[in-house]
């Protein structure tokens, strides 16, 4: 249950923010949760692991 109350939170968040960089960080958050390994989440953003692991 808290995994499903993360993800309800990132979706708000995603929703309200304007910062494109906010988003891109909030996405790959909400992708590693749902289950996402840190390699494909860096192909899928365009950005190296080292960024997507600093998220």
């Amino acid at each position: 249950m808290k995994k499903e109350n993360e993800l309800e939170i990132l979706v708000t968040a995603m929703k309200e923010t304007n910062s494109t960089r906010m988003y891109e960080r909030y996405l790959a958050v909400r992708l590693h949760l749902e289950g996402r390994t840190l390699t494909e989440i860096a192909g899928i953003l365009g950005r190296t692991y080292q960024t997507v692991s600093t998220y």
